[in-house]
């Protein structure tokens, strides 16, 4: 073989491999533009109030727990600041991201509170107005979109005594073969 035949194979060889690397990037680029889903839910089932039981008994947190029985509009730019926070991605706090955040959670959806005796003592109340001063209030956001992590679904949750002194969690959400799963809540710090 002559040097110029093998250089012209190398050059061939060559150019397969750029074709082979730019269709690998387009596909890369345009498999990671799919949008993160949100579940499918009527309602909250059970497993999400579980979990942040799980994990208040974790913190050795117990007693009287009031589960507001319905989603609420919790998210805030201070709730999501906190969750950029948690991301470690203070500096892509867009003004747009969080009002699409925040309006995207509008709907109400149905919560089920599942009382069983060896977890915490739960109790649904219809509105955070029914519970009193003295009781731990468990208010839960809407499923929506982690505008700070890529493919990131969660629910917001927040524990308050009476709805003063709140500790806020983020509740992630992911889906494997069309069921979705709940992983442990995580503890944000959120500014008031």
């Amino acid at each position: 073989m002559s040097v110029t035949s093998a250089m012209s194979v190398n050059h061939r060889c060559f150019r397969w491999l750029q074709a082979g690397v730019a269709i690998l990037l387009f596909t890369t680029c345009a498999s990671a533009a799919t949008p993160p889903a949100l579940p499918p839910w009527t309602s909250v089932p059970p497993l999400v109030v579980q979990a942040v039981c799980t994990k208040l008994q974790s913190e050795g947190l117990g007693g009287r727990i009031n589960v507001v029985t319905t989603t609420e509009p919790i998210i805030t730019r201070e709730s999501l600041l906190g969750l950029a926070a948690a991301a470690d991605q203070q500096s892509k706090t867009d003004p747009t991201q969080l009002a699409a955040a925040i309006s995207a959670t509008t709907s109400k959806l149905p919560v089920n509170v599942e009382v069983t005796p060896e977890t915490c003592d739960l109790h649904g109340v219809a509105s955070a107005h029914d519970s009193r001063d003295d009781e731990l209030l468990l208010q839960l956001s809407a499923p929506f979109v982690n505008p700070f992590v890529r493919r990131s679904t969660g629910i917001l949750a927040r524990l308050s005594l009476g709805g003063e002194a709140p500790q806020w969690y983020w509740i992630p959400l992911g889906s494997k073969n069309g069921a979705w799963l709940v992983s442990m809540p995580m503890s944000l710090a959120v500014p008031h």
